[in-house]
């Protein structure tokens, strides 16, 4: 332990060697015993330790946060202002400090750096309120850093935002399904737009149908949606890798008045684009329905009623110049080669196709 001797002769000498003793002088009396300090003398070392820490190299700053982040001991005031330093001295204290509040931490949130944000982010048991905060950023990585940390604690309304923003943001989207706190109905939306891995993983957890989550997915697309055919595409293409794909997949959309995620299945099973299949499936005249039934390996009863669905959708009783039997009898005569051979030249010639105006 220094004598008063000592630290005055250190307070009295400005020089930059003097101010560095006298500054690990006082770390070294706050990080001794209690019992050493009275609490006035605490807080008088604390005090000049705030006042000499613009005076010390970071280096030095960052060691004695790293040795009192921990701690429950010391001033609050010194707590902060090393939170508040450069983000190597206040890193230790943002992960660790006991000291500080919530309002302290909004409050480094809101006014310090990107780094110290992601230092919160990734502080245990973290409060909903500073959760909050973190999101209001908008920054994708303190935001995927808060996500990622299983120890935050996130309001039911702002998981419900974030999954909503994992559309848009692909980082989002495996930490959210990992996420302990993820409710099943959010789990389910994110399925429509998740890898495979991630769409088996929400499968296995929840303990729920692939075959009900498709169709679930399917009803959530509008045809009105800017992106609902490239949603309907991403499903038809999940539904072929888990070998959901089949007549019945188009069949039961078909019925239930998905046509956006008919045509995307229908594509598929066809090798056509998704706008063309769409056009088959509205063809007033039914032959472009017929043509791509036979074309993506549909049967023929399913395809027969495939020409009933569709006829509500295209006004075929009336527009079209042939009835069911017949278009049943076009598709018998057409070979799958033949059938795909018509849908690759009206892909060339899209005029040639009549086409359906409605959904």
């Amino acid at each position: 332990m220094h004598g008063s001797d000592t630290l005055l002769s250190l307070a009295q000498d400005r020089s930059r060697p003097a101010r560095l003793a006298l500054f690990r002088t006082m770390g070294d009396l706050l990080l001794g015993p209690a019992a050493d300090l009275s609490d006035r003398e605490r807080a008088e070392a604390a005090g000049i330790l705030e006042r000499l820490l613009t005076q010390v190299e970071a280096d030095v700053r960052a060691a004695l946060s790293a040795e009192l982040a921990a701690r429950d001991d010391i001033p609050h005031s010194l707590v902060m202002a090393l939170a508040s330093d450069e983000i190597k001295v206040a890193r230790p204290v943002l992960l660790k400090s006991p000291l500080l509040d919530d309002a302290d931490l909004i409050e480094i949130v809101r006014m310090r750096s990107r780094e110290h944000r992601i230092a919160v982010a990734t502080r245990p048991d973290i409060a909903e309120v500073v959760s909050d905060a973190l999101i209001e950023t908008g920054e994708e990585l303190v935001v995927e850093a808060l996500i990622r940390n299983t120890e935050s604690h996130l309001s039911r309304r702002a998981i419900e935002y974030l999954v909503g923003e994992s559309q848009r943001v692909d980082r989002f989207r495996e930490p959210l399904v990992r996420r302990q706190d993820l409710p099943k109905d959010l789990a389910q939306r994110m399925y429509a737009w998740v890898a495979e891995s991630l769409r088996a993983e929400i499968a296995d957890r929840f303990a729920v149908d692939p075959v009900a989550l498709n169709e679930a997915i399917a009803a959530t697309v509008v045809a009105d949606q800017p992106n609902a055919l490239d949603l309907a595409t991403k499903l038809a293409r999940s539904a072929r890798a888990q070998g959901l794909l089949n007549e019945r997949y188009v069949l039961q959309n078909l019925r239930a008045g998905h046509m956006t995620v008919a045509s995307a299945g229908m594509a598929e099973l066809a090798g056509v684009a998704p706008d063309l299949a769409r056009r088959c499936l509205l063809d007033p005249t039914g032959e472009g329905v017929a043509m791509c039934s036979r074309a993506a390996g549909i049967g023929r009863a399913g395809a027969a009623i495939l020409l009933a669905l569709t006829a509500k959708a295209s006004d075929r009783p009336t527009a079209g110049r042939l009835g069911n039997a017949e278009l049943v009898a076009l598709y018998d005569r057409v070979s799958v080669p033949q059938a795909q051979a018509a849908l690759r030249f009206w892909g060339r010639h899209p005029d040639l196709l009549a086409a359906g105006a409605r959904a």
